[in-house]
């Protein structure tokens, strides 16, 4: 290497060296400065900690000891700890400082000298501001430990309250017992007041509500049971009070105060429990203040907009019980709107978030509250219960009532006003029908400021009759005699809405909801008479222009449907919804008695005014086709008409014949549905008895011959249908019956069946199947299965019959009852009536379109009219139903042998109290009328309904299906019945027999009488449901002159003796004859009788004698 540079290189390193030995000794240097300095810091803060214990231990030893050398060791304390930061340092230093709050509140509380206590250095000017920074610093460090602390531990409970208590001393002067004991302390409140409101700023600007709230929630929120003590919430409550007072109720305190204290669950019910905090919770018009604050749009959104899922939730429980709790003040007719505002618009808020798309799978889970929700929520680990309790509190009566109390008002003011009217017409010798009321008089009263509080049913059912077409009034004012855009519309309408959101928002709180609702005195008959009073004369017009517009409306705006339709309109239908809905489903749950009799529904003309109105107004929908764009509002109205038609055909109160829209004719109709019109179709879908009874089996027998007809069944010039011949013996007729029918396909059942009969000699029957021999088998077979001794039916005390709970003693009874289905399912499906009787709630199983509007109790009577009265007894029993010593089980004897079932899981073992009996009484219904005889309905329902489709029996009733089976109910008619019916043998409509015949059957049999002859020429004794053009084979008389074993047919000398009235014997011989009939073929075979009242005689003979028929 080069000398040079290597004297070069090696001055380099020797200064390298050197500037690392500098560097070195200077670090060395600061890490001792460093130690020193911790060592220092930590020895002075060792002496300044020793310093302070032994103060601290003085002042609690010595409460006469002066507190100042006490309060300068705190502040050097503080001081000397401010800078560590570590965490185990943190847990060090605030156990010390909950020590030194604690030795701070005993000296504020203890009776001590004033340079005793710790808030004596208020009047120390020298230390004044210390103290006061002190306090300050203390607050702060308070507030960041409470953050911290998990007040479900007994020690950080205990810490909690330290502060707690620190706070209410500090805040408060008269606590300041010391200073209070000053002379001069009337002189210094105002001064040391304006200190304690600078420490409740310092609390709210580092957070107090905030902290406090957040800590509770923690507790809350952690599903732990232990319950805070009332020391715990009134002192929070105290502290946020103050804070209020201090920062006048200013917006931002007050949002903290929603988003930190109201989202805490359960909260309020927890306030409610104990008597200074409740009294707390509503100090200064607070309840007021937050509604007024929260009613503002921009306002609610600061609040919400930061809040998740489950803490609006707690928020809308907690407001609502401030309601319930403070409704006297909040629920006035001038905060009312903002109550309801507000709770309307955190509804809406938590339906949008958790509305989710159904069809995605796995992306939901299930909440107690609001049903399946998006698994994107998170779950909540607190309990609900307490939750869900808050949230009842909005249908409880109290609540609902005043809510309601507009509603109440403007139905009371009206009923006084038409009152007056009627008395003024009654005066002036005018009917009360004949007088109007204007509507400038009833608005005026309404609008009065004192309005009477009651009003009776029948007063406003006068009242409604004249406001209503179709009770015969006489003819009043178009116009609405309330205004869509009054105020005491606003009102009421903005609390239907309100009960319309929270019904469809939780979910699964819907029925209880509902309950609370209709609990209200007399609700549903002023929601009447309301909708009535707004929905001027003709309320099913009304409603039809509503939804119409909002239709076009909805067109116009692709759909969006808050914001195409105008408010007035919304207001409308919210008020109607509700009631809708209200309505339905009291009258689920109500019985017979209470609706007939006791009124708790509607008095009966209003209940008739009801139909009538949702008859109308549900047609009108349909025929407008507004039911698809208004799907809500259409629902309501059917569920509850088809309800209230359905208990109308169980216990009439209205004629049917009112039921009939007189607004479509019926050449109409049938055009619209020859087009397949979609309003025709969900016309006979949804509400079929619009139509006369006469045009549904119509209808029926056109869709039947149109099966047939595309399944290849009917006769024609080109084409002959396919048969299926069985060979049955008579006196196996059930048994070869189901061993040759019960595998056909349901094609081949729907088609011709050609029977050859085997006698008791086993000899085949002669005989030529015109349809009449399978009617014969089908008649025979179908007596001897509803005879109650084979036991696969039974009857009713009336003689109806049913499904046998104990048919299971036949091997294949299941398999026999869908047999059974099948054969009386191929009756109604050719048209030939059966002399069958079925009972009324075994007919409403067999259509299996009610679902939830069924209710087991009301069609019980149809089976054990004894059971139902004891089961109502029970239900209205005064006394405790214990003493009764009943349990959900039920005793049945089966062959013999007492078998008990139990009603619910374990019934056997759980009394009947009175808070269930109402879940026993219809338990009892379900399990006698559904529950045993299920397997049997389920098999006959399933083979009757592979004959007859469920559409087609959805356009009738239990009481139209059962005629559709067995015929109609009315005398029958000589003129039909004449008009076609064929004559054989000689016979005609002008023969002398003939016209003896008819005038007898007119004239003078009775009606029995005539019945028994139907039964004895057609087997049953009912006329055909559409006349006798409709019997199938047609009712026929044939002129016979032999016994029935000789008898030889028609012959030309049979016909043309018949025909010119001619005897073919001699005089007198078939005197003796009596009338014989073969009912396969409808056909009567009357013999050529000479006089008068010998025809007479034999025919009412042979009907009253029954006379029997064998096929030859």
């Amino acid at each position: 290497m080069d000398p040079k540079k290597a004297i070069v290189e090696k001055s380099r390193h020797a200064r390298e060296e050197r500037a690392l030995a500098k560097r070195q000794e200077k670090a060395i240097l600061t890490v001792q400065s460093l130690v020193r300095r911790y060592l220092v810091r930590c020895r002075l803060c060792r002496e300044v900690e020793t310093v302070l214990n032994e103060e601290l231990k003085a002042v609690n030893e010595d409460p006469e000891k002066d507190f100042k050398s006490c309060f300068q060791a705190i502040e050097r304390y503080l001081i000397a700890n401010h800078l560590k930061r570590d965490v185990k340092h943190f847990n060090k230093f605030y156990s010390k400082l909950s020590i030194i709050c604690k030795c701070i509140t005993t000296s504020i509380m203890a009776d001590c000298s004033l340079k005793h206590s710790y808030v004596g250095h208020v009047l120390q000017k020298d230390c004044v501001k210390t103290w006061s920074a002190q306090v300050q610093s203390l607050i702060k460090l308070s507030l960041m430990h409470c953050e911290n602390l998990d007040i479900s531990q007994s020690a950080h409970k205990d810490t909690f309250l330290i502060y707690l208590r620190m706070a209410l001393l500090l805040t408060e002067v008269t606590a300041w017992k010391q200073v209070a004991a000053v002379k001069q302390f009337q002189l210094l409140k105002v001064g040391l007041t304006n200190v304690a409101n600078v420490f409740l700023t310092h609390y709210q600007s580092n957070g107090a509500i905030r902290i406090l709230g957040k800590n509770l929630f923690k507790h809350f929120a952690s599903g732990t049971s232990a319950q805070l003590s009332e020391l715990v919430i009134t002192s929070v409550l105290t502290i946020f009070n103050r804070i209020f007072n201090v920062c006048k109720h200013s917006n931002e305190v007050i949002d903290e105060y929603c988003v930190f204290f109201l989202t805490i669950p359960g909260i309020i019910a927890l306030v409610a429990d104990y008597s200074t905090p409740s009294k707390l919770i509503f100090k200064d018009s607070l309840s007021i203040k937050l509604l007024n604050y929260l009613s503002l749009e921009k306002n609610l959104m600061s609040v919400v907009c930061t809040l998740d899922f489950n803490k609006l939730l707690f928020i809308l429980a907690n407001c609502i019980q401030i309601g319930y709790l403070d409704r006297e003040t909040v629920l006035t007719r001038k905060v009312r709107p903002n109550f309801v505002d507000v709770t309307c618009s955190i509804l809406r808020h938590l339906q949008v978030l958790c509305s989710f798309d159904n069809k995605a799978s796995g992306s939901k889970y299930w909440h107690e509250i609001f049903g399946y929700i998006p698994q994107t929520i998170n779950r909540c680990n607190c309990n609900l219960k307490v939750v869900k309790q808050q949230l009842a509190c909005l249908w409880k009566p109290e609540l609902a009532e005043s809510l309601f109390s507009t509603l109440m008002e403007v139905n009371s003011v009206a009923s006084n006003v038409f009152q007056q009217s009627s008395s003024s017409a009654t005066t002036s010798g005018k009917s009360p029908s004949s007088q109007i009321v204007s509507e400038s008089s009833l608005t005026s009263t309404i609008t009065a400021s004192s309005v009477p509080a009651v009003k009776s049913k029948s007063k406003a059912s006068k009242l409604f009759r004249k406001a209503f077409p179709s009770l015969g009034a006489s003819k009043a004012t178009s116009k609405c005699l309330v205004s869509l855009d009054s105020l005491e519309m606003f009102h009421v309408s903005g609390v239907c809405n309100l009960y319309q959101l929270a019904k469809d928002v939780l979910s699964q709180c819907k029925v209880e909801m509902l309950c609370g609702i209709t609990r209200l005195e007399n609700i549903l008959p002023h929601m009447l008479h309301f909708i009535l009073l707004y929905a001027s004369r003709d309320a099913a017009k009304f409603f039809t222009d509503i939804c119409a517009k909002n239709s076009k409306a909805i067109s116009s705006a692709n759909g969006e449907f808050y914001n195409a339709i105008t408010d007035l309109h919304e207001r409308a239908l919210s008020v109607f919804s509700l009631f809708c809905e209200c309505t339905w489903y009291l009258t689920t749950i109500l019985d017979d008695i209470e609706v007939y009799e006791q009124d708790k529904l509607f008095v009966m003309s209003d209940l008739q005014l009801l139909v009538l109105f949702l008859n109308q107004l549900c047609f009108n929908l349909i025929w407008n086709e507004s039911y698809a764009i208004m799907p809500t509002v259409f629902n309501g109205v059917h569920s509850l008409l088809i309800l209230l038609v359905e208990r109308n055909y169980r216990r009439q109160f209205l004629p049917l014949e009112s039921l009939l829209i007189k607004d479509i004719k019926t050449c109409n109709f049938w055009g619209e549905y020859d087009k397949n019109r979609p309003r025709a179709n969900y016309l006979i879908e949804k509400i079929p008895h619009v139509l006369p009874h006469k045009d549904r089996v119509l209808l029926f027998r056109r869709l039947v011959n149109d099966e047939k007809l595309s399944l290849g069944l009917t006769e024609s010039t080109r084409h002959y249908p396919k048969s299926t011949l069985i060979t049955i013996r008579r006196n196996t007729i059930v048994e070869d019956g189901f061993d040759q029918l019960s595998s056909l396909s349901d094609a081949n059942f729907k088609g011709l069946i050609r029977v050859k009969f085997v006698n008791e000699q086993g000899l085949m029957e002669a005989g030529i199947d015109q349809d009449g021999v399978f009617k014969e088998f089908l008649e025979e077979s179908i007596s001897k299965i509803f005879n109650p001794e084979l036991n696969l039916f039974k009857l009713t005390e009336d003689q109806k019959l049913y499904p046998s709970p104990t048919s299971n003693m036949h091997e294949l009874h299941i398999s026999l009852f869908e047999y059974v289905g099948k054969l009386l399912g191929k009756a109604v499906y050719e048209g030939i009536v059966l002399e069958v009787q079925f009972a009324t709630f075994f007919l409403t199983q067999l259509l299996g379109t009610r679902g939830a509007l069924y209710s087991c109790i009301d069609e019980l009577p149809s089976l054990d009219e004894q059971l139902f009265r004891s089961l109502s007894y029970i239900k209205h029993y005064d006394g405790d139903v214990a003493d009764l010593q009943l349990t959900f089980s039920c005793d049945e004897d089966e062959m013999g042998r007492v078998k008990t079932y139990d009603l619910i899981p374990g019934g056997s073992l759980e009394p009947v109290t009175n808070s269930n009996k109402i879940l026993y009484i219809h338990s009892m219904a379900l399990f006698k009328m559904h529950t045993q005889i299920k397997k049997q309905s389920v098999a006959f329902n399933r083979g009757f309904k592979s004959i007859i489709k469920q559409h087609w029996m959805g356009m009738f009733s239990g009481p139209e299906l059962q005629r559709l089976i067995s015929g109609d109910e009315c005398d029958l008619d000589i003129t039909d019945m004449r008009n076609n019916t064929i004559y054989y043998g000689g016979y005609h409509n002008q023969h002398k027999v003939i016209k003896w015949f008819w005038d007898i059957l007119e004239n003078e049999f009775t009606r029995e009488e005539r019945s028994l002859l139907l039964k004895f020429c057609t087997s049953c004794s009912k006329p055909p449901l559409l006349g006798f053009s409709y019997l199938e084979p047609a009712f026929s008389i044939r002129r016979v002159e032999q016994p029935d074993d000789t008898d030889e047919g028609d012959t030309v000398g049979s016909i043309v003796r018949g025909f010119f009235s001619l005897s073919g014997n001699k005089k007198g011989e078939n005197v003796s004859r009596l009338p014989t009939s073969s009912t396969c073929f409808n056909l009567l075979k009357l013999p050529h009788y000479q006089k008068r009242t010998t025809l007479r005689d034999k025919l009412r003979y042979a009907v009253h004698s029954h006379v029997g028929f064998e096929l030859s």
